[in-house]
């Protein structure tokens, strides 16, 4: 996925370019707007989603596949081992994410 972005956002960046040198305001915008949404998948829900994945995984007793990786998250993430760390990660998550989305 992270390859697929950098291939992206260098590609959005040009996109943008264009766009306000042909004077396409609305164009150059959406690139921005696309660039944020690929950001934000990056820095925010890419490792959420792994970090929830890893909880299940936990939760579940900690169901590994024969070659040790978790059958819900590879690799297998370290978690904060207090629940209080655990709410703060997700509160900074969601703080980033609204601070993207302004």
């Amino acid at each position: 996925m992270l390859e697929e972005h950098e291939t992206t956002a260098a590609r959005l960046e040009h996109l943008r370019r264009a766009a306000e040198a042909e004077g396409k305001a609305e164009y150059a915008r959406l690139a921005e707007e696309i660039g944020v949404h690929a950001r934000t998948e990056e820095l925010v829900l890419h490792p959420s989603a792994l970090m929830i994945g890893e909880a299940v995984r936990l939760r579940r007793g900690g169901d590994q596949g024969q070659d040790g990786s978790s059958d819900l998250c590879t690799p297998p993430l370290p978690l904060p081992s207090q629940p209080a760390a655990v709410r703060r990660t997700a509160l900074a998550a969601a703080a980033m994410a609204a601070m993207s989305w302004q």
